[in-house]
């Protein structure tokens, strides 16, 4: 049994929090501009709350951090539920549908030959 992230099965869940987590993008909270944005700035999202004081001179960084090998968000522990897979499975599908994409072209390339001995 692995771990499902996109299309990829990982072997074991720290690989598969590692990619999941890396492909996060940071958030910036700004106290200054009233808003919440991606980055890198992709759009803004929404619009703060009044009377949301932040550190930092208004401005905050929210991304996931990896310390000493778990994952933490604002000092929580970030645990996610990922779908399973089976690796050799994956890999025994993708062989069945090589052999067929090849038998498929394999006929056409002899038909191909054929038509031109009849000629």
């Amino acid at each position: 049994m692995g771990y499902q992230v996109g299309n990829t099965c990982y072997a074991t869940k720290q690989d598969a929090d590692n990619v999941y987590f890396s492909l996060v993008a940071p958030v910036i909270i700004s106290q200054k501009t009233n808003t919440v944005a991606t980055y890198p700035p992709v759009k803004f999202l929404k619009r703060l709350p009044p009377n949301q004081p932040l550190q930092n001179g208004g401005v905050e960084l929210i991304r996931p951090e990896y310390i000493k090998g778990q994952w933490f968000l604002q000092g929580k522990v970030i645990n996610i539920n990922y779908p399973s897979c089976d690796a050799s499975k994956n890999f025994k599908d993708g062989y069945e549908l090589g052999w067929a994409i090849f038998g498929v072209m394999a006929a056409c390339y002899f038909v191909i030959i054929i038509k031109r001995l009849l000629r």
